[in-house]
């Protein structure tokens, strides 16, 4: 239909097998897919795009954390719902964040799939809540999978928040599943491609391995440097972001053998651009450096979400 790094604005017609009519506006496009809000689509359902005098078919697909019990910090965003919706097909899931309203409209979402959820209103950064957090799915039954997809980056989040939710928070989630964590159980952090994008330093390394300290934050926050002015400031939180998840995968690996230890298992992924709400803001707020990062991708478009809950 169009061909854009951004998304574009696109006048659409979708309809069903039998002709009827499920969705006539506007659509925001980008190179691989069309997005729009329609109550009256089904997934994998096969449908008719026409924009103007070109038409195509198309097959709808949504983005959709698990226990039997799952915990998961995040499940009511991109990353989150597409992985929840996979693994609710075979257990219950319970959704943290710190907001209510969002969850509870993926509860309702997942609920209209059959899914069971719970949610759990959780700051990651603050350790005590973390352990509430454990402790609810713990009680609701055993605990087998724990996803935790939540982080924040430059796009909508300033450096210091980067530093406790991605940094922080990893520590405390990590800390707070281990004891509740069943035999066989896994425990998936969310890093990221922007990871490898620098060079973990001897400083940064010095930072990390202070992890159970009380001035780690402290640490990490200083060798994210000052910000002069509001350009120097998206910078600074680029640096913090690509530190806080180089540290998601260094924290992981360090819990490798202890987890094994329990007959369980610990392990890191470092998504690259998904098509998620927190990406889009980056494409909306800074098209540039979103462009940029398009041209990178061999595949010559975002991931979308529901790719990573079928993984």
């Amino acid at each position: 239909m169009s061909t854009c790094a951004a998304l574009c604005p696109l006048a659409l017609v979708l309809t069903d097998s039998s002709g009827s009519t499920l969705y006539e506006g506007t659509a925001k496009c980008n190179a691989s897919y069309l997005f729009f809000s329609s109550d009256r689509l089904t997934e994998g359902e096969s449908c008719t795009l026409a924009s103007g005098d070109t038409q195509t078919t198309a097959e709808v697909q949504t983005g959709a954390v698990t226990s039997g019990m799952g915990g998961f910090g995040g499940g009511h965003g991109g990353m989150g719902k597409a992985i929840c919706k996979e693994l609710g097909k075979d257990s219950a899931i319970v959704l943290a964040g710190r907001n209510e309203k969002k969850m509870a409209a993926a509860k309702e979402q997942f609920e209209e799939l059959g899914i069971e959820s719970y949610i759990c209103k959780t700051d990651i950064s603050d350790a005590a809540q973390a352990e509430a957090l454990a402790a609810y799915a713990a009680s609701l039954g055993e605990v087998r999978r724990v996803i935790h997809t939540s982080g924040v980056s430059p796009s909508d989040t300033g450096t210091e928040n980067i530093i406790r939710i991605n940094a922080v928070g990893t520590v405390n989630m990590v800390k707070a599943f281990y004891p509740v964590l069943a035999e066989g159980g896994v425990m998936i952090n969310f890093s990221s491609v922007a990871a490898y994008t620098m060079p973990q330093t001897e400083e940064w390394t010095q930072a990390f391995e202070c992890w159970d300290q009380p001035d780690f934050y402290d640490r990490l926050l200083a060798l994210a440097g000052e910000a002069e002015d509001e350009e120097s400031e998206f910078f600074r939180a680029g640096l913090a972001y690509a530190m806080s998840k180089k540290f998601v995968i260094y924290f992981t690996q360090k819990n490798v053998s202890r987890f094994a230890e329990k007959h369980c298992r610990i392990l890191s992924i470092s998504p690259g651009c998904y098509l998620t709400p927190m990406h889009q803001k980056l494409i909306d707020n800074q098209p540039e450096t979103a462009g940029n990062q398009l041209e990178l991708i061999p595949a010559g478009r975002w991931g979308h979400p529901y790719e990573m809950g079928a993984l």
